[in-house]
Formats: structure tokens, C-alpha cells, sequence
């Protein structure tokens, strides 16, 4: 049986102390963009494509290495966090985070301070219906701005 995903209020609720996502153009002295590993050979070659752009547009390509603390940083500073496929690995061919305990409250979260979260290959991440509760996504999370710039590069391959 499905299980249904809340979706972002847009009253002006609870979500009202939550801050606002900053696009990485925003002003400010740091721009982050948030890679699941350096390594990025096994990532597709649209995330390599757009990592090479991030670089060349001054982001500072940050990975703390914990998702919460990465998508913290982005949250209160602005910027976004990438965790595609993994082509090396077959086993994580799918995505490694887990859609219901990590992709999915913290796609909440993003919505609900202005911002966005979907998969590399453009799927809104709470449009996901889980067809299992140890289902693995990819995800792109961050400002609205920056993840449309990411899907962008990802438009190829979907």
C-alpha cells in the first residue's frame, strides 16, 4: 500500500520562523554547492558537467559529509546539495538516501522555506509516492534558483 507524503502548506502557518532559502546569487561572501563526494567520477556525466560550472561560477564546493549539517549550512547560508546516482555502484544505482527518512522530511523542510528538492532526474521529490519504506532516491536540494540552474544540466538525461 502507497504511502502518502505531506505536502508544504503554503498558508502562512508554522512555517513563518523557518528561514527562507537564499539563491546563491543572494549577496553574500559564500556561495556552497554541496557534493556528495569530490570523487565525482561516478557521478553521471550531467553532474560532472554541472560541478565544472559551479566551479567556474565561484561556488565553493563544500561536502561536511552529513546530509543534516550539509543541508544546515545551505539552509541558513543559501546554496545546494547534490547526492545523484552513483554509476560506479550498482547497488546504488537508484540513489542512496533513503526517499522516507531522509529525503523526504528534509524536501519538506526546503519547501517550506522557498526553496526546492528533486531527483537528478527531475522528479519533486514529495510528488514520490514510496512504493517501499527502504526506498533510495537521488537528491538535489536547495534554493529554488540554484536548483533549477542544476536541473537544467540534468534535462539530457531524463
Amino acid at each position: 500500500m502507497p504511502i502518502a507524503l505531506p505536502r508544504a502548506r503554503t498558508s502562512t502557518g508554522s512555517s513563518s520562523s523557518l528561514p527562507q532559502l537564499r539563491p546563491s546569487s543572494a549577496p553574500r561572501t559564500l556561495r556552497n554547492c554541496s557534493s556528495a563526494t569530490i570523487d565525482s567520477r561516478s557521478f553521471p556525466s550531467e553532474t560532472q558537467r554541472y560541478l565544472d560550472w559551479a566551479k567556474t561560477e565561484d561556488y565553493k564546493l563544500r561536502y561536511i559529509g552529513s546530509l543534516v549539517a550539509d543541508f544546515h549550512r545551505n539552509l541558513i547560508a543559501g546554496g545546494i546539495f547534490l547526492y545523484p546516482r552513483d554509476t560506479k555502484n550498482p547497488t546504488k544505482s537508484g540513489g542512496k538516501l533513503r526517499l522516507l527518512y531522509e529525503a523526504a522530511p528534509l524536501a519538506f523542510i526546503a519547501e517550506q522555506a522557498g526553496g526546492r528538492a528533486i531527483t537528478d532526474d527531475g522528479r519533486e521529490i514529495m510528488d514520490i509516492v514510496p512504493e517501499d519504506l527502504h526506498q533510495r532516491v537521488p537528491l538535489i536540494i536547495g534554493s529554488r534558483q540554484d536548483v533549477d540552474i542544476a536541473e537544467g544540466f540534468f534535462a539530457s538525461c531524463y
